[in-house]
């Protein structure tokens, strides 16, 4: 399909240039300028590579800091070892690509006769041998990392990596080109040092060369030969060129024949995180259908009048891919009209935005082929002009939330880079990320090659393009890819996904540590109290019904002590243990004689998995180990009055305290087997808030608003703090934060916000930063603080709960999870 083909199209020219300046960059020796000659060529080489000026090529290559990122791979490892260019003498030259098989190309050099590619050299060790062939000789020269067969024709090196070509060369008593081709060598622009040349007929069998599998489909005809010029500097990698064209509308290219490019401007509304980008347009629709119908070889009358009524009114569709999901894109100029003729049902709204579904999908689908490349599109939106299609709901609803958060990929620096490089308007315009790029090439290539192709590292090179502008019998291509900065990067909050439950959230989501992944899943409880495991990118690993909710956190043990970690939680009449699928673990549950009052407290008093499980009945406390038995040593049993928390573990200096707090006042300060450890002066009116540890003391607030700090000798401070009704605070050792009001307190810092309805403040350190987070929950609006009361840019961002914030993924940045609406949960990426 057309979209997989410009894809792909995109990956071989990469992967050819590539491999091209590698095989150039290992020339080192000085050359001698050459008159003009007439190469030779084989008929059936689909990739020509023309030499204008070998040593300019070496100097631009040397510098270019992309082609670097390329060294030391078996690619240009291989190539460096080629002795026809490692020991040419001229500057100019013709390398041409023949393939002979299935993932196999042998090459083809041709330059002005150089007999010094021939002569024995013992210091390099050569092997010369001479074979007779059709009365002419054939050259064998090899040493210890190549081997070539070469003879001298018409005042001519022609040099191969086979012998049969070498053959055929002699047999053939041309060597004048094709017409065709000899057209595309004539736009080479001489002055360049370099140009690739690519026959477009043959880009299907050229891509089935480059990789294992047969995974893509697209035309077999893309256009005739495809001349480029490639021009480097230091950061940057440049393509220009043309495409020629026959009379023939049996052409992909000639699709567009007869138009004039519009505007691209998909990108407006396309996620930050998008992996490809298509954008197709014309400016008359009439024109185009014609050249369609003839491309699908179907009378032109076949066409719907729905269909022809909508497309008149689109200037430019194309596709977005996001995480591997395709939303489909049409920008009209009568988002109205389009709505009518859809026939649309609103099955939903999303943030403002009605999403539809609709009858006639494979009738708009089947219309535009060679383009699309889903096989259902069952849902749509509209988006100010733009009308856009997606069998995966959550998608459109990822694209929605990432245009009302302005996070769209026209706002990167990269692409507005890149931007500059190209014409506003082409008939077709690429633009792909460069790594999934790279991971792309990875997942259909050698199992040898790929972990060396997954190393390399593209960062710095985010944004590749590759446009085609078409105006009568020619169609220019312009490509880019540049280097762009770290300092240039968008600083932005993107929604990377979302998912949807069976029933509403009954908690916040949680992220809890993923074993194999060496990063962080999801945990979340609906309604029904079925749990989910989730991952990174937000997949459902499973679900479980459970008989009742979870009380508080969802903790982790690493019972087996070998690496892998199970998720422990309380319900009100059990403990429960799961492994990473959601099996129960021997000997859990563990029922309970009388019900929980309380989350579990789980402590690993020394970072030595000898876990120690506490379950909380009212006054009554009890402690189990890891394997769920009684812990018999543990002295304490029973408090004066039911508890108001779960009791908690604080280390100061090199002892444990774990604190009680009881409803009648009474603070029980204990040690590690359950004795007196600190016996409290005062009683306290607990507010419920937990205790921190902040400037060594136990911190925690009191019905009465007043900051509680009690020493480790026992003695009550109370402090007030101008604290209003339903104050609550979080603290670290050195940071307090509070939230009384309208107003939230980092260490001294206010920060006044709107009034609402927030959830208690949250306090998260990280790669050794301190982020402050609260949510106002009726206006939707999660806010994120650095620990000097400054708001982290790009906040607030939409949602509906407390958050979760860590590095879940392999990457650098940071991500937040969060509830979305009542039955789904959101990702973030902090870019």
């Amino acid at each position: 399909m057309y979209l997989k083909f410009l894809r792909i199209n995109f990956v071989v020219s990469f992967n050819i240039i590539v491999s091209l300046f590698f095989i150039l960059s290992s020339c080192q020796k000085e050359s001698n300028t050459t008159s003009k000659n007439n190469y030779y060529i084989p008929q059936d080489a689909p990739i020509v590579i023309k030499i204008n000026d070998l040593d300019q090529v070496k100097e631009l290559i040397r510098d270019n800091d992309f082609l670097n990122k390329f060294s030391g791979t078996s690619v240009s490892n291989y190539i460096s070892n080629l002795q026809v260019l490692q020991n040419s003498s001229n500057q100019e030259a013709i390398l041409s690509l023949v393939p002979v098989g299935k993932n196999t190309y042998e090459y083809v050099f041709s330059s002005k006769y150089d007999p010094v590619l021939l002569e024995k050299d013992s210091i390099q060790k050569k092997e010369n041998k001479r074979i007779p062939y059709a009365h002419n000789t054939i050259y064998y020269v090899k040493n210890k990392k190549d081997s070539f067969f070469a003879i001298e024709k018409d005042s001519m090196l022609i040099a191969s990596s086979s012998q049969l070509l070498i053959e055929n060369s002699i047999r053939n008593k041309q060597t004048k080109t094709l017409p065709e081709l000899e057209k595309a060598l004539s736009i080479i622009n001489t002055d360049n040092p370099i140009a690739l040349l690519v026959d477009g007929t043959q880009i299907k069998e050229i891509t089935q060369q480059f990789f294992k599998d047969d995974v893509f489909s697209f035309p077999k005809n893309f256009s005739n030969w495809i001349s480029t010029d490639l021009s480097m500097t230091q950061q940057s990698l440049v393509i220009d060129g043309i495409a020629t064209e026959k009379d023939s509308i049996i052409n992909t290219l000639n699709l567009f024949k007869g138009t004039i490019p519009n505007e691209n401007s998909i990108s407006q509304v396309a996620p930050v995180e998008t992996t490809f980008l298509t954008s197709f347009t014309y400016d008359d629709y009439l024109k185009f259908k014609s050249n369609l119908s003839l491309y699908q070889d179907r009378d032109i009358q076949n066409f719907s009048e729905e269909f022809d009524e909508l497309m008149s009114s689109i200037s430019e569709f194309g596709e977005i891919t996001v995480d591997q999901n395709t939303v489909v894109v049409l920008k009209s100029m009568d988002t109205t009209n389009a709505l009518s003729l859809l026939k649309g049902t609103k099955v939903n709204t999303y943030r403002d935005y009605p999403i539809y579904t609709y009858q006639d999908e494979l009738t708009f689908l089947s219309s535009l082929q060679p383009f699309l490349t889903p096989e259902k599109l069952s849902f749509f939106t509209v988006i100010e002009d733009f009308i856009l299609f997606s069998d995966n709901k959550n998608v459109l609803q990822l694209v929605i939330a990432n245009f009302i958060n302005k996070t769209v990929f026209d706002r990167l620096p990269a692409f507005i880079k890149t931007k500059e490089q190209l014409t506003d308007a082409s008939s077709i315009l690429l633009i792909g990320n460069s790594n999934p790029l790279k991971n792309k090439i990875a997942e259909h290539i050698d199992e040898v090659y790929k972990k060396e192709w997954m190393g390399i590292d593209l960062a710095s090179y985010p944004i590749g393009a590759l446009q085609f502008i078409k105006e009568g019998n020619f169609t220019h291509i312009h490509g880019i890819i540049q280097k762009e900065n770290t300092e240039n990067t968008i600083n932005s909050v993107t929604q990377s996904s979302t998912t949807t439950l069976d029933a509403p959230l009954l908690n916040a989501p949680q992220l809890v540590y993923n074993h194999r992944t060496k990063g962080k899943d999801i945990v979340v409880q609906d309604i029904e109290n079925t749990l989910y495991l989730i991952s990174s990118k937000g997949t459902i690993y499973w679900k479980k019904k459970l008989d009742q909710p979870i009380l508080g956190k969802i903790e982790q043990i690493d019972i087996y002590k070998n690496g892998r970690y199970q998720l422990l939680f309380a319900t009100k009449d059990a403990i429960h243990l799961l492994d990473r699928n959601g099996k129960t673990v021997a000997p859990y549950p563990k029922k309970l004689n009388t019900p929980a009052t309380q989350a579990l407290s789980l402590f690993d008093y020394d970072k030595n998995k000898r876990y120690r499980i506490v379950i909380t009945q009212g006054s009554k406390v009890t402690m189990y180990d890891a394997k769920g038995e009684v812990v018999s040593g543990f002295q304490f049993n029973e408090a004066s009055s039911p508890l108001v928390n779960k009791p908690q573990h604080i280390r100061i200096g090199s002892k444990d305290y774990i604190l009680l707090s009881q409803q009648d006042g009474k603070l029980t300060i204990l040690d590690r087997v359950g004795r007196t450890r600190v016996k409290v002066k005062d009683t306290i009116s607990f507010s419920g808030q937990p205790w921190y540890q902040y400037q060594n003391t136990f911190t925690s607030l009191t019905k009465n608003n007043k900051i509680v700090q009690v020493n480790t000798k026992g003695s009550v401070f109370l402090e007030d703090h101008d604290l209003e009704d339903d104050s609550s605070i979080v603290a670290t050792n050195k940071t307090l934060v509070s939230f009384s009001g309208n107003v939230l307190k980092i260490k001294g810092a206010k920060v006044e916000l709107d009034y609402g309805v927030y959830t208690e403040p949250q306090i998260f350190y990280v790669n050794n930063k301190i982020y402050v987070a609260i949510t106002d929950l009726q206006t939707h609006r999660v806010f994120l603080f650095d620990s000097n009361g400054k708001m982290i840019p790009n906040f607030p961002i939409y949602g509906n709960s407390e958050i979760d914030l860590a590095n879940i993924d392999k990457d650098k940045n940071l991500e937040l999870v969060v509830k979305g609406e009542d039955n789904s949960i959101l990702i973030y990426q902090m870019n």
